[in-house]
């Protein structure tokens, strides 16, 4: 998971029949959409499920799926219902004083994927990805050998179906460990400062940056930059540490140690928050989707490579 602070969003699959169980437990969460457009092709035997990365770096990441039942076509319409939460391993605290978190997207996988996938790259710059079952491989760009190819499934080793094919540009999946009180910081920052329960959490991405005038874009970008100046400050007593700028710290993924980016994009939300950045109504806390309405989803491409 990397947070993007100056997001563009651009915002199609089918599935195999997965009833559900009328006397089994209630879902965690309920989704019901259908994608309209996708940057990558997407096969008829995909089925949707959630992706959660803790923190991504050049150097490496886990990717962590979870699935659940499904009914009718990605290619239509789909409903998706979760009985799991993340793996504890997915979850980060970013934000001191505030709860755990994963921060996720929806997907579409083979329906045999594993729950995890490794990724590691050595000293001489090779990448790698790796199964829970120890089996490993190359990813490459374009595994399939061509975007005709009617029958592959995945995306980064070829003859394996591993990896996902696209995250849904506009909606993001928040799972908290706690609630989120209104008026805290990740409410601000995600729900316009409305409370965020336990859980799962639909947060819905909406490009305002269009609507801004002149003199509103000029205030963000003088907010932003003070936002990024606090944060830097506060980081640097909190670690014992003398940066001066903040790239040294994230520099897309460059850094090596994991919990340092961690700590970085904690400090920039608390300090978005605190120096009043959040444009309103940029992040909003989504209502449950119904299946006479359902979300409309664009996938866009997260791979490496």
């Amino acid at each position: 998971m990397r947070l993007s602070w100056q997001c563009a969003f651009v915002g199609i699959l089918a599935l195999a029949d997965c009833t559900a169980d009328p006397n089994g437990p209630d879902p965690l969460l309920t989704l019901h959409a259908t994608v309209i457009a996708s940057e990558l092709p997407l096969r008829g035997q995909l089925v949707p499920a959630l992706t959660f990365t803790p923190m991504a770096t050049n150097w490496g990441r886990t990717e962590f799926f979870v699935s659940g039942e499904h009914e009718g076509s990605l290619l239509s319409n789909f409903s998706l219902r979760i009985y799991d939460e993340p793996p504890e391993e997915a979850l980060v605290t970013l934000t001191k004083g505030e709860p755990a978190m994963a921060l996720g997207g929806i997907t579409a996988v083979s329906p045999d994927h594993p729950d995890r996938l490794e990724w590691t790259r050595d000293d001489s710059g090779t990448l790698r990805v790796c199964a829970p079952d120890g089996e490993c491989g190359e990813p490459r760009s374009n595994p399939c050998g061509t975007f005709a190819a009617p029958s592959c499934l995945g995306t980064l080793v070829p003859g394996k179906n591993w990896g996902n094919h696209g995250v849904s540009g506009s909606f993001v999946i928040l799972y908290l460990s706690e609630p989120a009180s209104a008026g805290s910081i990740y409410s601000v920052f995600f729900a316009q400062g409305k409370p965020l329960p336990a859980g799962y959490n639909l947060i819905r991405y909406v490009s305002v940056w269009e609507t801004l005038d002149t003199q509103a874009r000029s205030e963000y970008f003088e907010c932003h930059a003070r936002a990024l100046r606090s944060a830097l400050n506060q980081f640097n007593e909190d670690h014992g540490t003398s940066f001066t700028d903040h790239t040294m710290i994230s520099n897309d993924g460059q850094q090596r140690d994991a919990q340092l980016l961690v700590d970085w994009d904690g400090a920039m939300i608390a300090s978005t928050v605190s120096e009043g950045c959040v444009l309103p109504g940029a992040q909003q806390l989504a209502p449950q989707s119904a299946a006479d309405s359902p979300l409309k989803l664009v996938f866009v491409d997260w791979r490496d490579g």
